[in-house]
């Protein structure tokens, strides 16, 4: 089940903004256990707190959530194709205040894990629409984006807005999300995700998405997703409540410890 809060893996943005990656030899990044090996520098651990990501709206300029398509089972960006259109959108206007990025494989213990990192891995899963409704998301779209379960989830959470009734369609100049065709995809076909996913309330999605033709690897995750997506509006409503009590009370606001200077950040440092 999810919880309150969640601490996530980010890669900071800098490292991909600056093509500090490039100097290090890489095309594209590796999994985030050689990176922890080789370079435990590009990466921090943050703690997400609901209430504050539904809301406050706390984390939406800071972070970037990825949604893209698997290339490989065993290689997501084996061209190198979503790392540059990554870099490109962080060194754009729209992409300069964000100063984390969230992409699964190099966020998320991959392969063989250990004991400590399942727990880990595990848990973000469970958690990870705190970073699809609560934070900017870059759309990745190729051809295939929209066959599969985990793409289509996280569109969908993206163009949804977190207020006081719950989740609902989020108006276009208030969307989350950018999208950007990569490989053989088109401008066109990225007006049709958003035509496609834009206005659909809770029980469209989970009807669309519960669609044998939607595919996904685990079919346990597409189970789980789906049960979860049921309790996200009084999730949100929670959330929403929570923030109005501590404005008008704000006593009620729980203390934070200091920031770490270094890390350019809002959240607090996960221990």
């Amino acid at each position: 089940m999810s919880g309150a809060q969640c601490t996530f893996v980010f890669i900071k943005a800098d490292v991909i903004r600056s093509g500090l990656y490039e100097a290090a030899g890489y095309s594209t990044l590796p999994r985030l256990q050689e990176i922890e090996e080789r370079h435990p520098e590009w990466v921090c651990k943050r703690l997400l707190r609901r209430h504050l990501a539904y809301g406050r709206h706390e984390y939406r300029d800071n972070i970037l959530a990825v949604s893209h398509r698997w290339e490989q089972p065993d290689a997501p960006d084996a061209s190198g194709a979503q790392l540059r259109a990554i870099r490109e959108h962080l060194q754009s206007p729209a992409g300069l205040e964000v100063g984390f990025v969230w992409y699964d494989y190099w966020c998320m213990p991959q392969g063989k894990r250990t004991p400590t990192e399942k727990v880990g891995f595990k848990r973000m899963l469970q958690n990870v629409n705190l970073l699809y409704l609560g934070c900017s998301v870059l759309i990745l779209q190729e051809l295939s984006y929209l066959s599969r379960f985990w793409t289509q989830f996280e569109a969908w959470c993206s163009m949804q807005a977190a207020a006081g009734g719950g989740l609902g369609p989020a108006p276009a100049a208030e969307r989350r999300c950018t999208v950007v065709p990569i490989h053989q995809a088109t401008e066109g076909m990225a007006s049709e995700l958003i035509m496609m996913w834009a206005s659909r309330s809770v029980d469209e999605a989970i009807e669309t998405l519960a669609s044998p033709d939607v595919t996904v690897t685990n079919q346990s995750d597409k189970e789980l997703q789906l049960y979860k997506l049921r309790e996200l509006d009084s999730l949100v409503q929670e959330a929403v409540a929570q923030c109005e009590s501590e404005a008008a009370d704000p006593a009620l606001v729980e203390i934070a410890p200091a920031p770490d200077r270094g890390s350019n950040s809002i959240f607090e440092r996960a221990e």
